[in-house]
């Protein structure tokens, strides 16, 4: 069980810094182009 949570964290730790890196860039785009 130990080894499943320890292969899964990892993917989960990526897809959320995806989706949280994503935002980030989404917002500073919306913001730049609002500033433009």
């Amino acid at each position: 069980m130990a080894n499943h949570a320890n292969k899964k964290s990892p993917t989960v730790v990526k897809s959320n810094a995806r989706i949280l890196t994503a935002k980030k860039i989404s917002q500073h785009w919306l913001a730049y182009g609002n500033k433009r």
